[in-house]
């Protein structure tokens, strides 16, 4: 039975999308009601709401409120660090904003491919420079797996930045970002409230970093950019339900467990990754089975997938995980296709 302390909201638009690893239950009810009350204020600006949500978002992170940066969503926190530090260094796959972002400020970017799906490639120590910006999400985007500690380490040691997205590391279990903070002045993290307190619709995360970091950041950004109700959502989320991560981590693991269950089992692809993240990535045998599994659950079961293909796997599909029947409707759709192309395989054979 649902965990009567997530929503369930409805399914004629929520059932079939397992495409963004968004949360397939509603935010904090907190949320809710502080966003409902904040509408009727919507023609003031948030000055001392800000403020609030960025010490709510320090006493919860345990850091100081001058280490903490508000941004909408991870690509302002990208755009920040690429305009104060010019030079990106990332991975491929990878998650794909990091590279879009520097394209369309002008900047110089460089992606390396992954030897394996957790280890970082010789090639990156090799060229990265002291100053570059060494941006990784840990578990990766669409791996779903982590980075080793000692390829972080070494990031860091050979001077450059590492700006550390850990968006999925409260599906993990553990990220070590926040705990290097006091050792390393040039590690910047990222902390996104879309997934694990589900508020993905509202757009906001934080920069946690050496404050005097901090403060060329912020010194760069826009008037107020996150929104009224993304910061009073954010002050309730965070004031009322700080364990809802944890609850919601306790909800998606066993159900990941089950969908890796239901990929490997249907048959239909070559190798299905251990994941640490509200999402698993399934890898073809190639690029165009992928695109044809991709277009079957979208036209015959309406269920919408990721191609991994813009992180840099075309081969690879990115589902996310979903509720106990979102689950159970994609595993019935994957083995009706496998049975389907075992007959036509059959049909062949029997041709032949």
């Amino acid at each position: 039975m649902l965990d009567s302390r997530f929503r369930e909201p409805g399914e004629s638009w929520r059932l079939f999308r397992l495409h963004l690893n968004e949360v397939p239950w509603g935010p904090p009810a907190a949320a809710v009601r502080r966003i409902r009350d904040a509408a009727e204020r919507a023609n003031i600006y948030p000055i001392g709401e800000t403020k609030r949500a960025a010490e709510a978002a320090a006493r919860h992170f345990g850091v100081s409120p001058r280490q903490v940066v508000l941004t909408t969503g991870v690509d302002e926190a990208t755009d920040l660090c690429l305009l104060e530090l010019r030079r990106l260094i990332t991975v491929r796959p990878g998650f794909n904003g990091f590279t879009d972002r520097a394209a369309a400020l002008g900047l110089p970017a460089r992606a390396f491919e992954l030897p394996d799906y957790a280890a970082m490639p010789r090639a990156l120590f090799e060229a990265v420079e002291p100053n570059d910006v060494v941006m990784v999400a840990s578990p990766n985007n669409p791996t779903g797996q982590p980075f080793r500690d000692e390829d972080l380490l070494a990031v860091l040691a050979s001077g450059a930045y590492l700006f550390l997205d850990e968006t999925y590391a409260d599906f993990a279990d553990g990220a070590p970002g926040l705990r290097w903070l006091h050792r390393f002045d040039r590690l910047i993290v990222f902390k996104s409230f879309s997934k694990s307190f589900g508020l993905g619709g509202l757009r906001v995360g934080c920069m946690i970093s050496d404050s005097r970091t901090m403060e060329r950041f912020r010194s760069r950004q826009e008037y107020y950019p996150v929104d009224r109700l993304a910061v009073e959502g954010l002050i309730a989320a965070l004031a009322e339900e700080p364990d809802f991560p944890e609850r919601l981590a306790g909800r998606i693991r066993p159900l990941r467990d089950e969908l890796t269950y239901q990929l490997r089992a249907c048959g239909l692809f070559e190798r299905i990754l251990d994941s640490s993240t509200n999402f698993v990535l399934a890898i073809c045998r190639s690029a165009a089975e992928a695109k044809e599994i991709q277009r079957f659950l979208a036209e015959r079961a309406r269920i919408l997938v990721a191609s991994a293909e813009p992180f840099g796997l075309a081969k690879g599909l990115r589902i996310t995980v979903g509720n106990e029947r979102q689950v159970e409707i994609l595993g019935r759709a994957l083995n009706s296709l496998g049975r389907q192309l075992q007959e036509e395989g059959a049909l062949v054979a029997d041709r032949d």
